[in-house]
């Protein structure tokens, strides 16, 4: 009897890692879908499956859907003890977090009844198994995917009712709550327990079985705060530069009775010669006030010891020349046509050498994001990623674009970061043969490729929203001719959003370029503002010298004359826009660019 080609997937991602009010919810749920899908697999292959894809079990992040290939009078049963060991997986860790609340809060029969139904209920599980036929493996895939596409269509779990107070994460499913107690009475007294680190006090925060699940089976903050990550290179620099004045801002935020947190460079790894053990909303001036702290913290600290802290942050602040940046950005990334070039693969070896690169990339892309970027990675699995990233420090920006930076140097850069990740994917799938590459109707083959969306967000947005700006981004960037590319979408506190877009090729050098020149003053703030304004006129059809000459016009008159020379400024006009018309960008969009730029600039040095 001939082997059958087994597809299965474990959702819903949404569940598990977009419902998040926390950085930590965000990488708890990734961390527990991919110990999920391990689990799944293992039972598979327990079952004399072999993996196809992904092939390394071992990598820290694994997607959601995997293809093994198994002896066709046990394809049935192997994923059957898939699903089985799926949900053990999901109650293992669920388990922990069960008896960390009992401890805090016990719960009664109503909890347990809606903890149980809640578990039994979450997982999405699909499978499609279809032998290896005369056609081969290649028939063989394409088969189970159109199989496998059909089961997922079929909706087959059971709707349940979800009443009383719902679920802060999702808002959907009901809060965990008692007999005697609802659903906000009862997250309440958990917060009484438990210290502003795991829950927002005064029960302003419910979780239901999987919000607490995230919250209270994890190590508590093993992850950074977004309010963290925007301030990353503010630390960076404060501990490097001015590590007695950190010391003693430190000291001050002791005596205010916040909790601690693990040290910064067990949270952000790029950070781990800084010492700082708090969280990063406490190196801004507008948390230290009696009233956030106390909504936020939980404590009620006198305004004298608020002024002090604010005090000794305004030293720092001086002694540096900058605050730290109040915006960050949220990443994310996905392959190109991938279930194009998994169709494609003529053999399990193939698709087991794809795998392999994807999984050499997931760490690269952890390297690069954790160590050179000093953000943090939430997910890397296969060819999606989503990660957190600070903005650029312009006073690091200068230095570099007065001289290379030292070997390793940490230089905070979400735009830069993604162009490096983009480099590292391409360079993963060099020398892929092109036989094996999928083709399209009128002959043109089909290149490995990745498209990025990057939301730039105050770090006291809604962390569902930024997620959402982010995804729309990256869907933006999908709808590019050819794809590819990487979209940007900048949402400010107070005004209109700003939305850049383009191929990658090019884009590194010419925002780099924009960047470093705002960074020193050589140019004002207002070139990209002048530029959006004047774009609109350039649209209809016309010679592109035109925009061209009222870039150059405007570059000569926004520039600083001690910084920029007439010729510089000529020469960076003819480059930007020299870049625009081979990336096929309207008058707006170079416009745009050059607004993001700006903004990441001035933003990530905030004064």
């Amino acid at each position: 009897m001939p082997d059958s080609l087994l597809i299965f997937s474990i959702g819903p991602v949404q569940g598990f890692i977009a419902e998040a009010r926390r950085a930590q919810d965000l990488w708890a749920g990734s961390i527990w879908l991919s110990e999920i899908t391990r689990e799944a697999l293992l039972a598979c292959q327990a079952q004399g499956a072999t993996p196809v894809y992904p092939a390394d079990l071992a990598q820290p992040s694994l997607p959601n859907r995997f293809v093994v290939r198994v002896p066709s009078d046990r394809a049935e049963q192997a994923a059957r003890a898939a699903e089985e060991a799926a949900q053990a997986a999901l109650r293992k860790r669920a388990r922990r977090a069960q008896q960390a609340l009992a401890g805090h809060v016990p719960g009664d029969d109503t909890w347990e009844a809606i903890w149980q139904r809640q578990l039994d209920h979450h997982l999405e599980v699909h499978w499609a198994a279809v032998p290896i036929g005369a056609g081969g493996y290649a028939d063989a895939h394409q088969a189970a995917s159109r199989t496998f596409e059909a089961a997922k269509r079929t909706r087959r779990f059971e709707q349940v009712l979800e009443d009383g107070f719902k679920d802060s994460l999702g808002g959907t499913r009901s809060a965990l709550r008692t007999g005697e107690m609802d659903g906000r009475a009862y997250w309440q007294a958990v917060a009484g327990k438990v210290n502003a680190s795991m829950l927002r006090p005064d029960g302003r925060e419910r979780l239901d079985a999987l919000g607490a699940s995230k919250r209270f089976g994890f190590e508590v903050q093993a992850f950074p705060s977004v309010s963290t990550v925007a301030a990353a290179a503010f630390l960076l620099r404060a501990g490097t530069e001015q590590p007695e004045l950190l010391a003693a801002h430190a000291q001050r935020v002791g005596r205010l009775g916040v909790f601690s947190v693990p040290q910064v460079g067990q949270r952000l790894p790029a950070l781990e010669a800084v010492t700082w053990p708090y969280d990063g909303d406490l190196l801004y001036q507008e948390t230290l006030t009696v009233k956030r702290l106390k909504a936020d913290y939980g404590v009620e600290p006198s305004e004298a010891g608020c002024a002090a802290a604010r005090a000794s942050l305004r030293a720092l602040e001086q002694a540096l020349g900058s605050a730290p940046s109040r915006y960050y950005a949220i990443l994310t990334m996905d392959g190109d046509a991938m279930g194009e070039h998994v169709s494609a693969c003529r053999s399990p070896e193939e698709l087991a050498e794809l795998s392999r690169r994807l999984a050499a990339f997931a760490q690269q892309a952890t390297q690069i994001v954790d160590r050179r970027y000093a953000g943090r990675v939430v997910y890397a699995g296969g060819d999606d990623l989503l990660a957190l990233l600070p903005l650029p420090d312009p006073e690091l920006a200068v230095r570099d674009a007065e001289g290379q930076p030292a070997e390793g140097a940490v230089r905070p850069d979400a735009i830069l970061a993604a162009c490096d990740l983009e480099r590292a994917f391409t360079a993963q799938f060099a020398g892929w043969p092109e036989e094996a590459l999928p083709r399209r109707r009128d002959g043109r083959t089909v290149p490995f490729g990745i498209s990025a969306g990057l939301a730039i967000v105050h770090h006291r947005y809604p962390l569902g929203a930024a997620l959402g700006a982010a995804h729309r981004a990256e869907k933006a960037a999908k709808t590019v001719a050819g794809k590819a590319a990487l979209a940007v979408h900048v949402l400010v506190r107070s005004g209109e959003p700003t939305e850049a877009c383009a191929h990658w090729q090019g884009l590194r050098e010419a925002y780099g370029q924009a960047r470093n020149l705002f960074a020193r003053g050589a140019l004002s703030p207002r070139l990209a503002h002048n530029l959006a304004e004047a774009a609109p006129a350039f649209c209809a059809p016309g010679p592109e010298e035109a925009f061209a000459a009222e870039v150059r016009r405007v570059a000569q008159r926004q520039r600083n004359r001690s910084k920029l020379s007439p010729e510089q400024a000529g020469e960076f006009a003819r480059h930007l826009t020299g870049w625009a018309a081979s990336a096929g960008l309207t008058p707006p969009m170079l416009a745009a660019w050059l607004l993001v730029a700006s903004f990441c600039t001035r933003e990530g040095g905030a004064e």
